[in-house]
């Protein structure tokens, strides 16, 4: 089955900053992004993306007749029945909101004739609703995973495991020293990840591919560590994404960081008013603080986000693409894309500067930055002015 995973211009706009240099479907919530959920979910041939034109050099569309994916859904098992059972030329909905369409081409989904959803839908509108539901979706993509499956074995005698039913690792995952605490959700470990010594994890909780979690380190529930990235000090409900590192001392609580970010040793982020009030929200598209609906929010860093030592990032921060921030005192709650300096004090990240510093961080973890990538990051660089 053929997908083609749709990013409405209005639902793209207002997962920004994390959706910048990717498509909607490209986000991490639980163990897998919603594209490798839909994929795993529906035995996927092939995925294509309806989205920006900017970015569809780097993630095409599959140009053939396929199911079209509303990519802010996040699928379940009955949900997923519901969409299997679709005929050509209907849509699946979920109040006012299209979460399925078969058809030829996306032009026909307006004539598409409507066939109402009987389960709940789970979307996600805001960048914040991907913390809000990550322990739910973690517990969804370990069943989901591991069904079947047997765990590799933990060989280490200095490692203490509660509820070892609840844990899995994949081939090639190490734990020494740790202290794994699955009675309230599960862990999985994904493949060649490593758990240092004194590490103290509680579930539910994911360790995606390559990486790891450095010594000493606290994780609370509902917490995500994504592809070749590491995690350290203190986290809570909160998702690292793809090769970020955060492996130094400093609490994480509630928020959502982007790939190849960096955030330096004792970089703090206060999640919680002194007044246990709602956190107010900067939206670039409206140009005005909006209401988050929760009182519980850190911050949402874009990629390739850089902090100093000692940075603060205050209740509510949003931080876009290719900052680096550092210095003393508390940054401002909204950075736009491309700046450098501390608190108050920002310069514009010139191009030849960025493009230099992104290749070295991509050769730190092996890879190189592609043509399409470059383009990319132009595009926002030349566009994207406040």
């Amino acid at each position: 089955m053929r997908i083609t995973f749709v990013d409405e211009v209005g639902h793209w706009q207002n997962l920004l900053p994390l959706t910048y240099t990717k498509p909607i479907a490209k986000l991490r919530i639980g163990i897998l992004t919603i594209q490798e959920k839909w994929e795993t979910y529906l035995e996927s041939e092939a995925s294509g993306f309806l989205t920006q034109p900017y970015l569809q050099s780097r993630f095409p569309d599959t140009k053939q007749p396929a199911l079209f994916i509303n990519s802010i859904a996040l699928p379940n098992q009955s949900l997923v029945k519901e969409v299997k059972r679709l005929k050509l030329g209907e849509v699946l909905v979920s109040g006012n909101v299209w979460v399925a369409f078969r058809g030829d081409s996306f032009n026909g989904v307006e004539a598409a004739i409507k066939v109402l959803c009987k389960g709940e839908v789970v979307f996600v509108y805001r960048p914040w609703h991907l913390y809000q539901v990550n322990s739910h979706e973690i517990q969804r993509d370990y069943k989901l995973l591991t069904i079947g499956r047997k765990s590799k074995i933990i060989t280490d005698d200095f490692t203490k495991v509660y509820a070892p039913s609840n844990v899995f690792l994949e081939d090639g995952a190490e734990v020494k020293a740790a202290i794994l605490n699955a009675d309230n959700g599960p862990i999985y470990l994904g493949k060649n990840t490593k758990v240092h010594e004194g590490a103290i994890i509680k579930g539910p909780f994911a360790l995606c591919e390559d990486g790891q979690v450095v010594a000493g380190t606290r994780i609370r529930e509902g917490c995500t560590i994504g592809i070749k990235a590491t995690g350290g000090g203190e986290l809570k409900n909160s998702i690292i994404g793809d090769y970020t590192n955060k492996g130094h001392d400093g609490y994480l609580g509630d928020s959502v960081i982007g790939n190849w970010c960096n955030l330096g040793a004792l970089t703090n982020v206060s999640n919680l008013k002194n007044t246990y009030s709602e956190i107010k929200i900067w939206d670039r598209n409206k140009t005005d603080w909006i209401n988050s609906g929760t009182n519980k929010l850190g911050c949402i860093l874009g990629d390739y986000v850089h902090t100093g030592i000692s940075t603060m990032l205050n209740t509510g921060t949003i931080i876009e693409p290719f900052c680096q921030l550092y210095g003393a005192g508390l940054h401002r709650k909204f950075v736009n894309s491309f700046q450098w300096g501390e608190p108050n004090n920002y310069v514009p990240y010139q191009w030849d500067k960025v493009i230099e510093v992104a290749k070295k961080i991509q050769k730190t973890k092996g890879m190189n930055v592609s043509k399409e990538e470059v383009d990319i990051l132009k595009h926002v660089h030349g566009s994207n002015k406040f």
